[in-house]
């Protein structure tokens, strides 16, 4: 769990900004969600998993009422909502099938994510890109190989697209690299060698 002075300061600012932007805007305006979002991912960053995973699903069902459930602003939440899932897996002291059952929930919320934005941003968006890069990550961590390598392939091609120079081109070959290393690695391990 977080703790230590950089990370109460930085709660104790976002509290802050939270209760401003309540009182100024009000607890449904756009700025006030966000700031409410900006708290829960520095819950997860620090390691309070639980509840910036109870801060996003309530996020997330009130972006949901208020705009829609296609909204980018909720595609935004459930994408941290996944992310959070994903590093409780990893990174929580989870047991083996609570670790499963996150990253199968974050696997169907990262292809959910990935699907809208592909919708309204196109495939070769920077955003649908590092949806389609999160998602492969998390195959992997699986245990999908195959469909893992085929996503970060898929994700790969797409950011060449914006130049090979593209920062997103760049890392996204980068964790394709990542995988294909790993896979050899652990096809080496199961030949015995």
């Amino acid at each position: 769990t977080g703790t230590g002075p950089d990370y109460d300061a930085a709660l104790d600012e976002e509290f802050k900004a939270l209760c401003v932007s309540e009182t100024v805007f009000g607890r449904h305006h756009p700025t006030t969600l966000a700031v409410r979002g900006y708290l829960a991912r520095t819950m997860c960053k620090h390691g309070n998993y639980d509840q910036a995973e109870q801060m996003q699903r309530s996020l997330l069902a009130v972006i949901r009422r208020l705009y829609g459930y296609s909204d980018h602003r909720a595609a935004e939440v459930q994408l941290a909502l996944a992310l959070t899932l994903r590093a409780k897996a990893l990174y929580g002291l989870v047991s083996f099938t609570e670790w499963a059952d996150l990253l199968v929930a974050a696997e169907g919320m990262l292809l959910e994510v990935r699907t809208q934005l592909v919708y309204h941003m196109g495939a070769g968006s920077p955003a649908a890109i590092r949806a389609q890069c999160r998602l492969a990550s998390t195959l992997f961590y699986q245990g999908k190989l195959d469909e893992a390598l085929s996503t970060q392939q898929a994700a790969c091609n797409a950011a060449l697209e914006l130049g090979d120079q593209h920062p997103l081109a760049r890392s996204s070959q980068q964790k394709l690299e990542r995988i294909q290393r790993n896979m050899e690695l652990l096809a080496a391990a199961a030949r015995g060698g």
